[in-house]
């Protein structure tokens, strides 16, 4: 996106400077379209409700955490769904993705020492893991992901509900030589997204990391934006929020919304 000044901005500059802007009336979807899925996030979720079928949905995160943890959010939304929900990742195993998930299902702060959760806690937790064992949640770690094996994957799946990916920044080609650059094959990588969410008629939900730079023009050439960077102002997605934290305080932003209304989030954490 550029302004008047000719400076290219990152999404989460965007999101730092945005204000809420609420449309004057968000479209009613008809109820075969709608999902379970939403962000869990009730400030966000009261403009882009519940995800739709066919949606591609962008997450994008200062710190791979941060994105990590809006998908794991979307995921428990998926639990109780009678349809199949993929979790397909490169950045975490089965083990550590369904540890996470049970967490935030309890709604406690993820513990990695196991010798600080109480005995109240993990009862709560001993009652989720039986609740997950009956979802239809399957979780996938895998490296080098590709459109062509989520299209296999899918072709298979007759009731698939919807696709959630950490990260695009894991993703590859199955044919890395047809693209001569990293810029290239995200752009086709991102279009086949789209194009897999719209012919299986599920929502595809995939993270991506982004910096706070300001990026500008140079004599008319691009001289510091990353490729992954560059996805974030394509018009494959649908909806796309960042997410941000900075000493404490937590930003969230949609910064793009084809249903209408945009804008920012603040909370602040203790932790």
């Amino acid at each position: 996106m550029i302004n008047n000044n000719g400076l290219i901005y990152t999404m989460a500059d965007l999101a730092l400077n945005a204000e809420m802007s609420f449309p004057l009336e968000v479209p009613d979807a008809p109820e075969l379209c709608k999902t379970e899925l939403k962000t869990g996030i009730e400030a966000l979720d009261e403009i882009t409700g519940h995800f739709l079928n066919g949606e591609l949905i962008g997450v994008a995160g200062t710190k791979k955490y941060l994105s990590s943890s809006i998908l794991i959010s979307i995921l428990s939304r998926a639990v109780s769904s009678d349809r199949i929900t993929y979790f397909i990742t490169d950045k975490m195993s089965e083990e550590t993705a369904a540890e996470l998930l049970l967490f935030k299902l309890c709604d406690i702060p993820y513990k990695e020492d196991k010798y600080d959760i109480s005995a109240a806690e993990w009862e709560q937790l001993r009652f989720a893991y039986a609740k997950l064992l009956k979802s239809r949640i399957s979780v996938i770690s895998l490296p080098d992901i590709s459109t062509d094996f989520l299209e296999i994957l899918l072709e298979h799946t007759e009731d698939a509900g919807a696709v959630i990916i950490d990260s695009l920044d894991g993703m590859a080609s199955l044919f890395p030589d047809f693209t001569d650059s990293r810029t290239a094959e995200l752009d086709n990588i991102t279009f086949n997204l789209k194009r897999i969410a719209k012919e299986f008629n599920v929502p595809i939900i995939v993270s991506f990391e982004i910096s706070n730079r300001v990026c500008k023009y140079t004599n008319g050439e691009l001289s510091e934006m990353n490729a992954v960077q560059l996805k974030c102002f394509e018009g494959f997605y649908d909806i796309i929020y960042t997410v941000s934290k900075e000493k404490g305080t937590v930003t969230y932003s949609i910064v793009k919304n084809w249903r209408g209304g945009c804008g920012k989030v603040i909370i602040n954490q203790d932790k």
